[in-house]
This record gives C-alpha cells, sequence and structure tokens, in this order.
C-alpha cells in the first residue's frame, strides 16, 4: 500500500509555487502511507507523486514507472494479485520488463486496452495512468472500494489523491463544510460517498475510472457493476454452492499470500477472521502471526478469549494488546486527523491499537472485513424481511396508524417507520430507517438551521446497482446486503480501515473482497445465507472440517469499544466551547439534552458520541485549532498538525 497524488495542472504566474513542488506537499504530507520511497513524473500539465511502501519487488518497484518508450507512466496504491499471470501473456506477445513487480504490468497492459485495462486486474487498487501520447490522465479504484481515491475541481487545477489532507495542501482546494452532508453524517455516522464532508471534494465510486483530457471535464463511468440479482441465476444445488463458496474463498486467501515481506492476520476469534487464519495455517510453512486487542477491565466487548482458543487450535504466534481509556482519549484527535472524513464508529481508536501492534512484527496483514455484507452477518437482513413478508396482511398505511397510536414518538415511532418501509418493499428506505441513529424529527432539533434535516434519507446512498422490484420477497434480504456492499462497508468500514491501517504503514488485506466471491454471493439465495437458527450459514458449513467446532457456531458479536467511559470527558472538554454552536450548525438546545440523558439512554450515548466526532473534526480541520486536554484522566492529547 502507498500513497499516490497529482493532477492536470494550469500554467502557473511568475512567483507561484510550481506543480512539481505543489505535488511533492501533497506526497509529503501522506507520508505514513509510504514511509519507503518517494517518486515523481511530469508530462505537459499533468504531474504525478508517489509514496511507497515496499511490499513486493523491494528492488526494482520504484514508482512512478513506465512501459518500454516512456509513453505510459503507472502510479498504484495496492495490489495486484493476479499480475504474475498478466505479465506471463504480456512477455509472450512481446513486452519487456524491467521489474518483477504488479505496477508496470499495468503500464504494458494500457497499451494494448487503454482504459478498459482495469477490468483484467484482481486487485485492491487505485490507479493513476498518465498518457503522454493522447496527453490525458485516467485514475480507477477497485470493485470493492477496498483502496480510496478522492478528487476535487482547485481552482483552475484538478487533482486527485489517496487523502483528502494532501488535497487540502493545495491553495485552491476549498477547506469548508458541505452542509448538505450534515444530517447523512448525523443519520447514518458517516458521509455515504461520492460525497465528502469537505464541499467540493469527491470520493471516486468503486469500480469506477476517471478520465481527464484536456480541455474537456473530467468523465467518470462505471468499468464494473454489482451483479444483479436474478432469481434464474441462482444456485439450485445447495451443496455445490457450499464447495464453491469454500474453493474461491482458499484461492482468494492463498492470492494475498504473496509479499516480499512477513505477514500475519488479525484475530477476533469470530467466524470470518477464523477462516482467513486457518487458510493461511494450510499455506504456512511455520506459525502464522496473529494479532487480537482487549480492553482495560475485560467485559462482554474483550474478544482475547475467543481469539486464544483459535490461535492454540491453529497454533499460531499470538499476540494481543490492552487498550485503556487514558490511551483511548490520547490518541482520539491524532486519528480523527488520519481519519480525515468524521466517521462515528469507536473502533478507529481499537483498529489503530490493533494495527499498530501489527506492525511492530509484520508489515502486512489479512482481515475478515466483507464476510458479513456478502454472507448475511447481520440480524437486520432478516429482520427487515421479516417485516416486508408482513406486507400483505398490514398494508402500508397500518403501520403509521400503528406507530400513532403507541403515541408518535420513541421506539414505536421508528419501527412504525421501518415497517411502512418494509411494507412497501423499499430496502433502501427500510435500512436507513433502521440504522439511522437520529431520526429526522430529532435532526431538526439539533440542526441550528430545520432546513438541513431535510438532507436526511436514502436518497443520499451511492447509487445502487442491482436491483429488481419484481423478486420474491425472501431476496429482500440480499437487495439489503447490495446496498450495504455498496455503501456503508465501503464508507463506514473500509474507509476506516484503510486510513487506520496506513497510519501504521501497515498494508491490510481483505480476501472475503475479492470481486469474484462479491459476484458469487450474489448467486447464492438469501436462505442459504441466513435463518432463524443463524447467520452466514454456507460459510459456517464451508469450512466445518477447518474450523474448531466452537468457531463455527459461534455467532455474530460485532466488535465493540466502551466508548461510553470515554463521554464524560469529551463531553466537559468539547461542548461549553462548542465551535459547532458558535458557528450555527448545532443547536446549543439540542447538543445540551444530549449531554444530560446519554447516560440513562444507549441511543442518546450513541448521538452525543456522533456529535462529538463531528465536533473534533471541524476543529482540526476547519477552524485549524489545537484539542483541549480530554479530561483529567487522559492528560493532554495533541493532534498532528494540520495545515
Amino acid at each position: 500500500m502507498c500513497g499516490l497524488c497529482g493532477g492536470r495542472f494550469a500554467p502557473r504566474a511568475p512567483g507561484e509555487e510550481s506543480a512539481r513542488a505543489l505535488v511533492q506537499r501533497m506526497a509529503n504530507i501522506q507520508r505514513h502511507r509510504g514511509p519507503d520511497d518517494e517518486g515523481f513524473q511530469e508530462a505537459g500539465d499533468i504531474v504525478l507523486g508517489f509514496r511507497r511502501l515496499s511490499i513486493i519487488d523491494l528492488d526494482s518497484g520504484h514508482q512512478p514507472i513506465s512501459n518500454e518508450d516512456g509513453s505510459v507512466w503507472v502510479i498504484l496504491n495496492g495490489e495486484i494479485y493476479n499480475y504474475r499471470e498478466l505479465a506471463d501473456g504480456l512477455v509472450a506477445r512481446g513486452h519487456t520488463f524491467k521489474s518483477h513487480g504488479d505496477s508496470e504490468v499495468i503500464a504494458h497492459l494500457y497499451e494494448e486496452k487503454g482504459e478498459r485495462v482495469f477490468e483484467d486486474l484482481n486487485g485492491m487498487f487505485t490507479i493513476a495512468v498518465l498518457d503522454v501520447r493522447r496527453r490525458r490522465l485516467v485514475l480507477a479504484r477497485d470493485r470493492a472500494g477496498v483502496k480510496p481515491l478522492y478528487y476535487a475541481r482547485c481552482g483552475r487545477d484538478f487533482a486527485f489523491a489517496s487523502e483528502i489532507k494532501a488535497l487540502l495542501e493545495h491553495p485552491g482546494c476549498p477547506r469548508s463544510l458541505d452542509e448538505r452532508q450534515l444530517a447523512p453524517y448525523l443519520a447514518t455516522q458517516y458521509v455515504p460517498g461520492p460525497r465528502t464532508l469537505f464541499a467540493g471534494v469527491r470520493s471516486s465510486p468503486p469500480g469506477s475510472r476517471l478520465i481527464v483530457e484536456e480541455g474537456k471535464e473530467p468523465i467518470e463511468e462505471s468499468y464494473w457493476r454489482l451483479p444483479s440479482l436474478d432469481p434464474a441465476h441462482l444456485y439450485q444445488d445447495r451443496e455445490a454452492a457450499t464447495r464453491d463458496v469454500a474453493a474461491l474463498v482458499r484461492e482468494a486467501v492463498r492470492m494475498r499470500l504473496v509479499s516480499d515481506v512477513p505477514l500475519g492476520a488479525l484475530l477476533s476469534g469470530g467466524l470470518d477472521s477464523s477462516i482467513v487464519v486457518g487458510v493461511m495455517a494450510e499455506h504456512a510453512t511455520g506459525p502464522v502471526l496473529t494479532v487480537c486487542v482487549g480492553y482495560e477491565g475485560g467485559g462482554a466487548m474483550d474478544e482475547r478469549e475467543k481469539a486464544r482458543d483459535v490461535a492454540k487450535h491453529f497454533g499460531t504466534q499470538h499476540h494481543e494488546i490492552v487498550l485503556g481509556v487514558r490511551e483511548a482519549l490520547e490518541l482520539l484527535p491524532r486519528l480523527v486527523w488520519h481519519n480525515e472524513l468524521p466517521v462515528a464508529e469507536p473502533l478507529i481508536v481499537a483498529s489503530y491499537a490493533l494495527f499498530r501492534e501489527a506492525r511492530r512484527h509484520v508489515t502486512v496483514v489479512l482481515s475478515g472485513e466483507g464476510a458479513d455484507e456478502l454472507f448475511g452477518g447481520y440480524r437486520r437482513y432478516r429482520a427487515l424481511s421479516e417485516l416486508a413478508r408482513w406486507r400483505s396482511l398490514l398494508p402500508p398505511a397500518s403501520w403509521a396508524g400503528w406507530a400513532a397510536m403507541k403515541g408518535g414518538r420513541g421506539p414505536w415511532a421508528d419501527l412504525g417507520k421501518v415497517g411502512q418501509a418494509a411494507a412497501q418493499a423499499l430496502p433502501a428506505e427500510a435500512l436507513w430507517e433502521w440504522q439511522s441513529v437520529f431520526s429526522r424529527r430529532e435532526l431538526g432539533r439539533l440542526l441550528a438551521r430545520p432546513d438541513l434535516a431535510s438532507a436526511s434519507g436514502p436518497l443520499v446512498y451511492r447509487t445502487v446497482d442491482g436491483f429488481r422490484d419484481d423478486l420474491p420477497t425472501e431476496e429482500m434480504s440480499n437487495q439489503l446486503m447490495g446496498i450495504e456492499i455498496q455503501n456503508r462497508l465501503v464508507d463506514f468500514i473500509l474507509g476506516r480501515a484503510d486510513k487506520m491501517s496506513m497510519a501504521n504503514s501497515l498494508e491490510l488485506r481483505t480476501p472475503f473482497l475479492d470481486y469474484r466471491l462479491i459476484e458469487m454471493s450474489r448467486a447464492i439465495p438469501a436462505r442459504w445465507k441466513l435463518s432463524a437458527t443463524g447467520e452466514k450459514l454456507i460459510l459456517r458449513e464451508a469450512f466445518r472440517d477447518l474450523l474448531p467446532e466452537r468457531a463455527r457456531r459461534r455467532g455474530k458479536q460485532a466488535f465493540q469499544s466502551p466508548y461510553a467511559s470515554w463521554l464524560p470527558h469529551l463531553s466537559s472538554a468539547l461542548v461549553p466551547e462548542s465551535r459547532l454552536v458558535k458557528d450555527g450548525w448545532i443547536a446549543r438546545s439540542g447538543l445540551e439534552i444530549l449531554r444530560a440523558h446519554w447516560p440513562r439512554s444507549e441511543r442518546r450515548a450513541k448521538q452525543l458520541w456522533t456529535v462529538l466526532l463531528l465536533e473534533m473534526w471541524y476543529r482540526l480541520f476547519l477552524t485549524r485549532e489545537e484539542i483541549p486536554a480530554l479530561g483529567r484522566a487522559a492528560g493532554r492529547a495533541t493532534p498532528e498538525p494540520v495545515r
């Protein structure tokens, strides 16, 4: 994994910073993504910049890298897992290589296929191709959205980067709040792409390419889409589907073991990480290195005991860390800076600590991210499907009436709205209502301008592909999984995982997000994934002979953090002088209600946490001030400098 940046730049005025110097600054602020090397390439008005974390081809893998005659230059953040097969074919067709890594393959393949090159790649990546002859820049993001790609129009320039903070180095990049994204963030705890909370900065959608040509507006288009659900093409033989899942998961893990540096795995003891570790052990010549995080005082959120069971079963070299309240609070400002977008997921702290521990031993780790969205790991999929099944018994109007009878507020009203959406078979609406941290009514009280609350709703989701309204009700859970594959997985889970791993100069690989597995998962009937007896049924069956029985049968337990114990320190430090209140975004009365009531309500605690993370982000990036000491227990927390 690495950090890339660059763009297409207008002529500079006398005395103005050169485009090359600007791109160097953009690369330097991403040094944590690539501490091992840097490289730059200019061709006319296009400049590429790169920071490298050396994983494959340590000696000759410098980037940017070109084809034989220098007409095509490439920078790659990520890994191409099928590069050896592609290289063999290119050599057979007469191409000459000067390196042994994956990035040069893209340059030669671009000669043959142009912008269709990305269709042949199996990997996690963001890529920038400089086509010298055609004087154009081509950018692309992998199908699952594992690796990030941001871009912005900065005055007369077009700029792109792996991180938003690199774009903010450009003096023409607006450092301002996109007010239309306040309500979506507060409702979902993240900003659904392709928007961001920075006005003018966009996130490139997964499976897309962006073509930037001289004198033309950039063109963004898909090279891959999530497959549609089609009853005619669903598996009919459950045993065959189970065999295919087992074989492809094993193949995906095997491909991700290619590395010229040490690698290991994250191990929680749950089903997904246990499968990854078990398959790694099948290929390893020695003990697999595994890491796990726990919390001071243990408790239900501590996964160390489960992880130890699995580590012992597979004979791994196991490492544990324990995270306390003081350290968590001291880390938070730095992690918000690294995360760049306010993702109100308390796990950013545990993730960072886990990746930090892994980096002490290895440079690459594998994880089980994505299995829940592909194979039905969340109970909400089944619950919403059951609500939809009742629609013939209770018409949509009945749900609204039932909620009104119960007082029109609180959980009854929320369930009534979910029921209405599910009864109408509107999966995006149902999922939105189910997961919203703030209802529209609550947003109206919290936001200083009530008109901003109207931006909340499922229409802020990234365009959802692969959906039909003529599917049987029992496939609604597959519809819901598809929404989350394209939205929450990308912006909430993978975004956090990328930023926290790269903050530690650690590469994270996700075998369950091999695009072939994503496509296969769309052909597996929902009833084989989850039922009243459990979740991810087909995965449990596929690895019956690999896993210890306790791990195979273990139910879904969300990776959590004891963030409620952090709230008093955060609240006392951030609420009294809230910049969001001062600048007219949040109503003081609404914030004080959250502050007063969070100890008596888990929902209020979650809401307060969501607002406080937004406050911290706002101060670091927009008002550009230091975060005050986060309570007596934490001492003084000093964020990394934000320029």
